[in-house]
C-alpha cells in the first residue's frame, strides 16, 4: 500500500521580500500583498487543523473533500497544498472562501495529511492526520494504527459531511444556482447547477469529483461528491492621480492622492517619481482613497507614476503625469 502524504501550507508574510519587491518587478502575476494599517508585529503561530478527514478514520471514497480551517491574531496569509511530497502551488488565502479544502483522490490503505501554515508576520504552525481508505468500505471508525488519540466513531453516511453530502465550493467573482449548499439532495438523484459569472469575471470551469467547462453542470448525487465553482477575473482595476494635477505647477510640500477601485478588490497601489523606486501608498479605507508619503520633487519638471493591483493580480494601467516644482 503506498501512502498518500497531503501538505497544506497557509504560507504569509514569510515572503514579505517577494511581496514587496512587486511594486518594482510586475513580470509575475501572482504575487500580491495588502497591508493591514497599523498591524503591530506578533510572534505568535497561527492555529491551524484537519476538521476532514479526522484522525484514524477509514473512509471508502476514492475521492475526498478535505477541510483545513486555520485562525491568527493578525492574519492567514496563504496556502498551498502537496501529495506524496510533490507541492502545489501557493493560495493566497485572503482571496479564497473560508475554510479551505480541495478534492483529494487517495490511494488504498494509509494515508497522511500534513498541513502547515504562516501568518502575515511568517509564524509558522503544523499539525497532521493520518487515515485508512478501503475501497467501497461502510466501516469509517476503526484505529488505523496511529498515534495520538482514539479517534471518534463516525458514522458511514454523510452525516459527517454536510447535510447534502455535497461539498459544493464556489470561488469568488460568480454564483451558482440552484444553490445546493446545505440542501437535502437525494442519492442515486439526477441534478443540474448553472454557473453565472460576476461582471467582470467569466467562467473557469467546473473541478472536483466532476471536471466540465461549460456553465452547466447535471450530475448523479453520491456521498461524499465534491465540485467546485471557479471563476477567473478579467477586469483591470482602475486607478486615477487626484493631486497634483499634470501640468500644473506645485510650490508647496507635494504629497500625491489618488483614488482606485476594482470589481473584485484592490490590495496595493504603487508610485514612484522620477523613476526613484516603486514604493507603496497609504490608505485607511482599502483604496477607495490613498496617499503617498512626502515627495522630493525637483526644480522643474518632475514625473510621477503609479498603478493599482488587484487581488487577482492584475494591475491597472500605469498613470504617469509630469507636474512642475
Amino acid at each position: 500500500m503506498k501512502p498518500l502524504t497531503l501538505r497544506l501550507l497557509a504560507y504569509g508574510l514569510l515572503w514579505a521580500a517577494a511581496f514587496e519587491t512587486h511594486g518594482q518587478d510586475r513580470s509575475n502575476p501572482y504575487l500580491k500583498s495588502i497591508s493591514i494599517p497599523n498591524a503591530p508585529p506578533e510572534t505568535n503561530p497561527p492555529l491551524v487543523s484537519v476538521e476532514y478527514p479526522t484522525n484514524g478514520q477509514q473512509v471508502g471514497q476514492s475521492v475526498i473533500q478535505t477541510l483545513i480551517t486555520a485562525t491568527d491574531d493578525t492574519r492567514v496569509e496563504a496556502f498551498r497544498f502537496s501529495v506524496n511530497g510533490m507541492q502545489g502551488d501557493w493560495d493566497w488565502a485572503p482571496g479564497m472562501q473560508w475554510p479551505w479544502g480541495a478534492p483529494v483522490q487517495l490511494n488504498p490503505g494509509i494515508n497522511t495529511f500534513e498541513v502547515e501554515c504562516a501568518d502575515y508576520w511568517g509564524n509558522l504552525a503544523s499539525t497532521s492526520v493520518t487515515f485508512d481508505y478501503v475501497p467501497g468500505s461502510a466501516v469509517t471508525s476503526q484505529n488505523v494504527g496511529v498515534s495520538g488519540p482514539t479517534p471518534q466513531s463516525v458514522p458511514a453516511t454523510s452525516e459527517s459531511m454536510p447535510a447534502s453530502g455535497l461539498v459544493l465550493d464556489i470561488g469568488n467573482g460568480g454564483q451558482v444556482s440552484p444553490d445546493y449548499r446545505g440542501k437535502t439532495l437525494q442519492p442515486g438523484q439526477t441534478y443540474s447547477m448553472t454557473a453565472h459569472p460576476a461582471k467582470g469575471f467569466r467562467f473557469n470551469g467546473w473541478s472536483g469529483s466532476l471536471s466540465n467547462s461549460r456553465p452547466k453542470l447535471r450530475f448523479v448525487m453520491q456521498t461524499y461528491l465534491s465540485l467546485s465553482a471557479r471563476f477567473k477575473d478579467i477586469s483591470r482595476p482602475i486607478n486615477i492621480t487626484t493631486f497634483p494635477r499634470a501640468n500644473r505647477t506645485v510650490t508647496s510640500p507635494v504629497i500625491a492622492t489618488g483614488k482606485a477601485a476594482d470589481n473584485s478588490g484592490v490590495t496595493n497601489v504603487y508610485y514612484q517619481l522620477n523613476d526613484s523606486g516603486w514604493a507603496t501608498a497609504l490608505t485607511t479605507n482599502g483604496w477607495m482613497n490613498w496617499e503617498t508619503a512626502a515627495l522630493s520633487p525637483v526644480p522643474g519638471r518632475n514625473v510621477l507614476e503609479s498603478y493599482a493591483m488587484d487581488d487577482s493580480g492584475l494591475s491597472s494601467r500605469t498613470n504617469r503625469l509630469r507636474f512642475h516644482y
